[in-house]
């Protein structure tokens, strides 16, 4: 790509994600990934182009196990048989919390999935190596990794309230070949 500022043909630079933020909803648990990655020019650091990102993940499944479970297991002998969802609905708050930070991304595909055939059908696939780099595609993007913590407060009645705490991790990752991020007009 050609750069304005510096007049000539470049390659980029690291990718900046400052723009990338990693939002949790603290009642449902869903984490909201936007902003954009910047792909600066090597010579000078202008910035050349960008990738939107917007990707919505749930994590309230992803732990190793449920509210009623988790509750099950900490407050079970203090209430006996009484556990069950509607008592865990009415007597518990679920709180989320995310831990994680937004790094740039990238990879090179060093693969490709090619068909086996027999007989002119396709009977399986496998990965073949490229062998020449001219060929392989490389993305960028950004990573989000990190830790979602799930607190679950439970209010028993006759006793100080309990917390229990899980904790999942989180990963997200959005890439594309730096040949589809959009150009920034400049």
């Amino acid at each position: 790509m050609r750069c304005p500022d510096c007049n000539k043909f470049v390659s980029f630079d690291e990718g900046n994600v400052d723009d990338v933020e990693a939002d949790i909803d603290d009642e449902s648990g869903t984490v909201t990934v936007s902003g954009r990655v910047v792909l600066p020019c090597a010579e000078c650091g202008t910035e050349l182009k960008e990738l939107a990102v917007d990707e919505t993940v749930e994590t309230a499944d992803d732990f190793p196990r449920t509210v009623l479970a988790a509750v099950n297991a900490e407050c079970g002998a203090k209430l006996g048989s009484a556990v069950t969802q509607e008592w865990v609905d009415a007597n518990c708050k679920v709180r989320y919390e995310l831990d994680a930070e937004p790094e740039f991304h990238e990879r090179v595909q060093a693969t490709v999935r090619v068909a086996i055939k027999k007989k002119g059908k396709v009977i399986g696939h496998k990965e073949k190596p490229i062998k020449s780099s001219r060929y392989m595609k490389t993305y960028k993007g950004v990573s989000v990794t990190g830790t979602v913590t799930r607190t679950v407060h439970v209010s028993i009645p006759g006793h100080p309230g309990t917390e229990v705490v899980d904790e999942a991790p989180f990963e997200s990752l959005a890439e594309d070949q730096a040949s589809a991020f959009d150009e920034i007009a400049g």
